[in-house]
């Protein structure tokens, strides 16, 4: 268990929060921890969700903790609003 440095970048606005956050939180934690801290809003529709974005590399899926989805020490992610798949 790490603990990182991170910069947050909320695609709506640009805005950036700086956070310290243990590399064993899993995407949904952060998603909920950053709806806390008020960065982001409340998902109200449920085909939208969060996407968490390792600037300059990958997505980090659903389930995937922070150690293993790659993120290090000062990476910055991007946050942003996805259309969720599915049938009807």
């Amino acid at each position: 268990m790490a603990s990182l440095d991170l910069t947050f970048i909320n695609a709506g606005d640009n805005a950036e929060l700086d956070a310290e956050l243990e590399d064993t939180l899993m995407s949904e934690q952060v998603i909920q921890a950053l709806v806390n801290e008020q960065f982001i809003p409340v998902l109200t529709d449920p085909t939208r969700s969060y996407m968490l974005t390792i600037k300059g590399r990958n997505t980090i899926a659903e389930g995937q903790t922070l150690a293993d989805a790659g993120v290090q020490q000062k990476d910055r992610i991007r946050v942003s609003v996805t259309q969720r798949g599915g049938t009807q």
